[in-house]
């Protein structure tokens, strides 16, 4: 994908939920990312970390961002959000 000339919705701790991001799209965002997810909650499968990594079908380039302090949980939690489409 060519990143030129495209509009980024920067990286988010708080207030880049699904809504929106879907907001942002429809102002002629590109690409999106998510809310800063936390690795070890996303391990332990926690609904509201989960719910964060979330993408819908408009978002044809979407990224996410994972928090962790361990590395064994920061790739888990990578490859939870690219299984969610990241």
């Amino acid at each position: 994908m060519e990143f030129r000339g495209r509009v980024f919705l920067a990286p988010l701790t708080k207030g880049g939920n699904l809504p929106f991001r879907r907001l942002c799209l429809a102002h002629g965002c590109d690409v999106t990312m998510d809310e800063m997810a936390y690795g070890y909650q996303v391990v332990k499968r926690s609904k509201s970390e989960l719910a964060l990594l979330r993408k819908h079908p408009e978002e044809t380039c979407f990224g996410a961002q994972v928090a962790a302090s361990r590395p064994g949980d920061a790739i888990a939690a990578e490859f939870a959000a690219a299984e969610r489409g990241a």
